[in-house]
């Protein structure tokens, strides 16, 4: 019996024992649920004074919404609720207060010279920025943020496109300045079709074509000149290629045509109509080698003809 009595006494003092946890526990609980309580009413109040201010802030109340986030994933508010409508609320009239920023930023994406002046891009940007700040409205206004994301997306793109036209435009632009002092007509064609094709405007293209005349009037004279080989008239050619700096292979082959020590006397008196340098050069050039006589005959018959005009002249001035 004395034993039955301990084993009684002892499952007493066990049920005390739990019964006393269970309390405390329960206590704990009690107490955990009055902080969470009191802590949703302080994130409840927080936001209604970011959504009833005189001048209600998009910061106040993004700070408010912050706030009530943070305490659900940090577990401050497992036990309590949050009026769920004040949320949506707060949501919404932040969409309210941003909505008119974004869409001002999006007008100055679409302004005329937006692209070229550089505001277009810092605009774009400052939208993409306040979208983003708009995602915690997502929730409570799904169709509004939609909407402004689609309004987004289209807008960057069509910056995006005409963005690209006027980096080509602007390329175009330097590589017609470039090739406009290259003396190189075939360079300066292919730079123009590049700026046609850019939709360059005619009136940046007008010295660009007056240049690119000027040079191909100087490379059909010069090449005519080397055809019908004709020296002197190839080495006018060659003097006006000159003043127009024209650089094609024509001007090496003519240039070496009359760099020939055979030739060089010949036209450069010929080209003066001094008549002693001219009879010098044709004595000159008729004691060389028969065979090097045939090579320059051509030279040779226009020296002689033009030394006979200035024979002719001077008689029918002494006369």
């Amino acid at each position: 019996r004395t034993r039955d009595f301990e084993g009684d006494d002892d499952a007493e003092s066990a049920s005390h024992e739990a019964l006393v946890s269970l309390r405390q526990r329960g206590a704990a609980i009690l107490e955990e649920k009055k902080a969470m309580d009191e802590t949703a009413a302080f994130v409840e109040a927080r936001l209604r004074e970011a959504c009833l201010a005189d001048r209600s802030t998009p910061e106040a109340l993004e700070s408010a919404l912050q706030d009530v986030s943070i305490k659900h994933e940090s577990g401050s508010l497992r036990r309590a609720v949050v009026s769920a409508s004040l949320v949506d609320s707060a949501r919404r009239q932040l969409h309210t207060i941003l909505r008119p920023e974004f869409e001002a930023h999006i007008a100055s994406v679409r302004a005329p010279g937006s692209v070229a002046s550089g505001t277009g891009e810092r605009a774009l940007g400052a939208a993409r920025a306040l979208l983003q700040r708009m995602e915690v409205c997502r929730s409570a206004c799904p169709e509004e943020y939609e909407e402004a994301a689609v309004q987004l997306e289209e807008t960057g793109n069509a910056h995006t496109s005409e963005l690209g036209q006027h980096n080509a435009k602007e390329d175009a632009l330097q590589k017609l300045r470039c090739c406009i002092g290259s003396g190189d007509p075939r360079c300066l064609d292919e730079a123009l079709q590049r700026a046609k094709a850019c939709s360059v405007p005619e009136a940046q293209m007008l010295d660009a074509e007056a240049r690119l005349r000027e040079l191909q009037i100087a490379e059909r004279q010069l090449q005519s000149a080397l055809e019908n080989g004709d020296r002197v008239h190839l080495s006018k050619a060659l003097e006006e290629a000159a003043k127009q700096q024209l650089k094609t292979p024509a001007v090496d082959e003519a240039q070496q045509r009359l760099q020939s020590s055979k030739t060089a006397k010949l036209v450069a008196a010929i080209r003066q109509r001094d008549y002693h340098a001219l009879g010098h050069a044709i004595r000159e050039a008729e004691s060389r080698p028969h065979e090097e006589i045939a090579e320059i005959s051509d030279v040779l018959s226009q020296a002689r003809t033009h030394h006979e005009e200035l024979h002719c002249a001077a008689q029918a001035v002494s006369r």
